[in-house]
């Protein structure tokens, strides 16, 4: 990745030692491999910075960061990795009590199963969903890929909300409510590669991105350590399943190291003819994607990193495959 004016990448290399400092306005995280490593950072920051060290980290931007002592995952026989838990059961709360929520009854699901609201209402009569949609969407981008699809699929009304979609958004707070302890685990693993799956449906209610979910009240991600090195992505399109436009949706979740790094459910901007051209609009949305985290792991890593694809649509395998098959999908572009 070619580095912006006025950043030179260092080359000195510490006896292996690795460091990593994320700055986020006023916040910063710092990890290195080494305890002597975050030390001689911290000095080095506090020497030219007026700055507070709050120790091990507990909170960041509302996500609490729970490290667990007690259970570790043995890499080698001479090195342990305890694992990481991120949550935002606080933060859920406060949305129950500013939406009136929080003596309501819990769901299992995200949304209603099949379901299809119109958004040609002539007015608005709820001025609250915005503020809701706002929230969630912070929520479903932080730490709950759970909700994503559902809360795409609300935001399309935010133009004119009416109370039937009101009552339909709650649904994701009852369903948060039932779940609030859900939370993400990252146990280390090697892995540093990228690796693809996709799916689609045919004509029928988009799968939910992450399946894993069979019991919400249980939910949680656990990633098994392995010695892959690829960048993994699960990737998953509907076919016109808007009413109203008739667009499909593509979903999908990026994995390095067996931790979940990115996910997004959005809908196409084109209307698919297919469901093979929703696959392949899905398919090209994550390629692009991989590719820009591609650049970023192999600048912080220092080695190549892959990007492998798992495809179960054949008729989109042949035709990413078979350039002569791309003619008639220039409206896919």
């Amino acid at each position: 990745m070619k580095q912006p004016p006025g950043f030179v990448k260092g080359k000195r290399i510490h006896n292996n030692v690795k460091g990593y400092l994320l700055i986020y306005v006023d916040d910063l995280i710092l990890t290195a491999n080494t305890d002597e490593e975050i030390q001689r950072v911290e000095t080095l920051l506090t020497k030219n910075f007026v700055m507070h060290l709050l120790g091990r980290i507990k909170y960041f931007l509302g996500i609490k960061i729970t490290m667990d002592t007690e259970k570790k995952i043995l890499i080698t026989m001479d090195t342990e990795k305890k694992i990481l838990t991120l949550n935002q059961s606080e933060y859920i709360q406060k949305l129950l009590e500013r939406f009136n929520m929080t003596d309501a009854k819990g769901k299992k699901t995200p949304m209603e199963k099949d379901l299809k609201l119109n958004d040609q209402t002539e007015e608005e009569t709820q001025n609250d969903y915005r503020q809701l949609i706002g929230c969630l969407m912070y929520l479903a981008n932080s730490t709950r890929p759970d909700i994503a699809f559902a809360v795409n699929y609300f935001s399309r009304f935010q133009s004119k909300p009416n109370e039937e979609h009101w009552m339909y958004a709650k649904h994701i707070l009852r369903y948060l409510k039932n779940t609030k302890e859900a939370q993400m685990v990252l146990e280390p693993n090697d892995d540093k590669n990228l690796v693809v799956y996709v799916d689609a449906d045919w004509a029928m209610y988009a799968k939910h991105i992450l399946r894993y979910l069979k019991n919400t009240k249980e939910a949680q991600m656990v990633l098994e350590p392995n010695d892959d090195k690829n960048l993994v992505v699960y990737v998953d399109a509907d076919w016109a399943n808007d009413v109203n436009t008739r667009k499909s949706t593509s979903g999908y979740i990026i994995k390095y190291r067996g931790a979940i790094i990115a996910w997004s459910s959005r809908k196409q901007s084109c209307v698919a003819l297919s469901s093979t051209e929703a696959e392949y609009i899905a398919l090209s949305s994550v390629i692009t994607e991989s590719i820009w985290i591609k650049s970023i792991l192999e600048d912080i890593e220092d080695e190549p990193v892959r990007i492998i694809i798992h495809e179960d649509n054949q008729s989109c395998i042949k035709l990413i495959t078979d350039a002569k098959r791309e003619i008639g999908l220039k409206h896919t572009e």
